[in-house]
């Protein structure tokens, strides 16, 4: 998501390690490969988990 055209490194004066993504009702149409069915929700957040884990993402 850093990569992505939407997204805003500094949320605010002073930001460490937060970003925001902008999402709006004309572009949330490019967001489609990330959405993820209710009932597939919570292993989608513990897979996302891991992967930032094994990448140095999370600490």
């Amino acid at each position: 998501m850093a990569g992505n055209k939407y997204y805003s490194a500094g949320q605010h004066r002073g930001n460490t390690g937060e970003g925001q993504l902008h999402l709006k009702d004309d572009n949330v149409g490019e967001f489609t490969q990330f959405e993820s069915a209710p009932r597939n929700l919570l292993g989608t957040i513990r897979a996302a988990y891991e992967r930032q884990k094994v990448s140095g993402g999370i600490q």
